[in-house]
């Protein structure tokens, strides 16, 4: 009953509404750009990328770029190694970051002591997602 009687002018305050217009503009930041790189990709060989005034949408879409992309280049190759790369780059963290943690864990020194509570507010503070 109590909902019944809260008025529009109410719920739509200012500071979310506000909010709104600010993600809708940080949304459309990301997504045009988005919008664009798909559009140019499939642009034809006969349309010109750099017209003025510039086109968003393609005349004659077309998906050649695509098949020239993995025949011209060794675009597998480039996967595979970044792939290496990342697992590398994880597996070295998880050594490392392990070996440190250990002394924070289990012995009992002044930075230790010192790190947990920020450990701990960083941990908290994340829970909240």
């Amino acid at each position: 009953m109590a909902l019944k009687s809260m008025s529009l002018k109410s719920t739509l305050r200012p500071a979310p509404l506000l909010q709104l217009l600010l993600l809708i503009l940080l949304a459309m930041a990301v997504l045009v750009p988005l919008l664009w790189l798909v559009s140019t990709s499939l642009k034809g060989p006969a349309e010109d990328i750099f017209t003025s005034p510039p086109s968003l949408f393609p005349t004659q879409p077309s998906l050649d770029a695509y098949g020239r992309l993995f025949r011209d280049n060794p675009l597998w190759t480039y996967i595979f190694n970044s792939s290496v790369v990342s697992f590398l780059a994880v597996v070295a963290n998880l050594l490392f970051c392990s070996l440190a943690a250990y002394p924070l864990a289990r012995m009992r020194f002044l930075v230790g002591v010192l790190c947990w509570p920020l450990l701990w507010q960083r941990f908290l503070s994340l829970s909240r997602w």
